[in-house]
């Protein structure tokens, strides 16, 4: 019943279903009801990156990982190409399906570089904390750079097995990390 939720809805449904590339997952349609908001998307076989590691790979061995990134970065190139900032880029949004393919998902986040709605404002955090950029935690003006930042936490993930910040469970602690400290290295 909040409209601003349905406008948000609408906005983000329409900027997914605009996207149309082998590695982002296919928004099909949307709908509005009195019951409910809808989206239908195209069925993925295959489990997040971050479950992937966990369970299956853990560090991913380099020419498996070169594959893999080379797939999320043509992804994210794209959705830039058409103007788009993901703003949550993190393993569970990556989906790795059975014979090597990969799949971005959730772009119910993204935001157009060209037009501001108004409806994510400077000042307002969105993302996932352990893969937010500098700017995001600072909630500042986003553009690509923050999803380049997010890529290479991800990229970190992927190498070593585990997010850089693991070990924090305090989200200010995490935050001041970020913005304070350069990544871990991932050698240690």
């Amino acid at each position: 019943s909040d409209e601003d939720f349905r406008k948000r809805f609408r906005t983000e449904a329409k900027t997914q279903f605009s996207l149309s590339h082998p590695n982002i997952v296919k928004l099909i349609d949307f709908q509005e009801r009195p019951d409910g908001l809808f989206l239908i998307m195209e069925y993925i076989d295959g489990k997040q990156l971050n479950d992937y590691i966990k369970n299956d790979s853990g560090p991913i061995p380099e020419t498996e990982l070169i594959s893999l990134f080379k797939k999320v970065l043509s992804a994210i190139k794209y959705a830039h190409s058409k103007k788009l900032v993901h703003r949550d880029i993190k393993p569970s949004n990556i989906m790795i399906c059975p014979g090597g393919d990969v799949k971005v998902i959730d772009f119910g986040i993204a935001k157009s570089g060209e037009e501001d709605t108004g409806l994510t404002k400077t000042g307002i955090q969105v993302g996932t904390v352990s893969y937010m950029s500098p700017e995001q935690v600072n909630a500042e003006k986003l553009d690509i750079l923050t999803d380049i930042y997010s890529l290479g936490v991800t990229l970190f993930q992927m190498a070593v097995g585990k997010a850089p910040y693991v070990g924090e469970t305090n989200t200010f602690k995490i935050q001041l990390r970020i913005v304070s400290e350069p990544l871990p290295n991932p050698k240690d």
